[in-house]
C-alpha cells in the first residue's frame, strides 16, 4: 500500500503539471524570440527611425538647396548646347580669381546649373554656373540641405569611420527584427491577404503592423544588405 501510494506520487507530476510543464518549454523559447524581435524593434526604434527619415529626406535634399537657392536654377535662353568645363572654371576665375576648383559637378538636368565646389581659403563653398551662357549665377555656403541630411544619415555628424559603422550596424538589428518575426508570426505568408480587422484598438494596432511588416519585407531585406555593404566597405 505504502508502495503503491508513493508510486502513483511520483507519477503524479506526469499528469496535468507535467503537461504543463512540457508545454511551458515550447513557450519559454517563444518568449526569447518575442523579447528579442520586440528589443530589436522596439528598443531602438528611435534610431532607426532617425537614420530612415535623413534618408528618406537625403533623396530630395537637392531639391530643398534650390528652394533657398535661386541661383542654383538655369531658366531657358535658347541655346540648346552646354559650355565645357573649361568654360565653366573659366568663368570661375573672373568671378574670384582667389578661389581654388575642388570639383565640378554637370547639371542634373537642363533646369539646373554646373555646381562647381570651390576652396576659399580654408572654407569649402559652391559657385553656380549657367550651363548654357557660362556665366555665374551665384554662390552657395557648403553646408545646406543637402550636406546636412547627408551626413546626418550616412554617419550622424560623427568622424566618418565611427558614424558609418554606427549607422551600418543598424543593419544588424534589422536582420535580427527581420528573422525572428517569422518565428513570433506563425504562418507568416498569410498576412499578405489578411486584411486589419482586430476588435479593439490594440488588436487593430497589431493587425496593421503585421501587414505592413509582411509587405515591407523586400524592403527591409535591402537595407539590411546595404548596410552590411557599408560596413564590411568601411573596415
Amino acid at each position: 500500500m505504502v508502495e503503491g501510494t508513493t508510486e502513483s506520487r511520483a507519477a503524479a507530476p506526469a499528469g496535468p503539471a507535467g503537461a504543463a510543464g512540457a508545454r511551458s518549454k515550447p513557450q519559454k523559447k517563444r518568449s526569447i524570440w518575442w523579447r528579442i524581435h520586440q528589443w530589436s524593434g522596439l528598443q531602438l526604434s528611435l534610431f532607426l527611425a532617425f537614420v530612415m527619415l535623413t534618408g528618406t529626406l537625403a533623396v530630395f535634399s537637392y531639391e530643398l538647396d534650390w528652394l533657398t537657392r535661386p541661383a542654383m536654377w538655369s531658366a531657358p535662353t535658347g541655346y540648346e548646347e552646354r559650355v565645357s568645363r573649361g568654360d565653366v572654371g573659366a568663368a570661375v576665375a573672373s568671378h574670384d580669381d582667389s578661389l581654388e576648383i575642388i570639383n565640378i559637378y554637370a547639371p542634373l538636368h537642363p533646369a539646373s546649373a554646373f555646381d562647381v565646389i570651390v576652396r576659399d581659403g580654408e572654407a569649402l563653398k559652391h559657385v553656380y554656373v549657367h550651363p548654357r551662357t557660362g556665366e555665374v549665377t551665384g554662390e552657395g555656403a557648403w553646408f545646406g540641405f543637402q550636406r546636412f541630411l547627408r551626413n546626418a544619415h550616412r554617419h550622424l555628424m560623427l568622424p566618418v569611420p565611427i558614424g558609418v559603422t554606427l549607422v551600418s550596424f543598424a543593419a544588424v538589428f534589422l536582420a535580427a527584427s527581420l528573422v525572428t518575426s517569422f518565428w513570433v508570426y506563425k504562418k507568416w505568408w498569410r498576412g499578405f491577404t489578411r486584411w486589419p480587422k482586430g476588435r479593439n484598438a490594440r488588436a487593430l494596432t497589431g493587425d496593421v503592423h503585421r501587414i505592413a511588416g509582411v509587405w515591407s519585407i523586400w524592403f527591409i531585406v535591402l537595407m539590411i544588405v546595404t548596410g552590411f555593404w557599408y560596413l564590411i566597405e568601411q573596415w
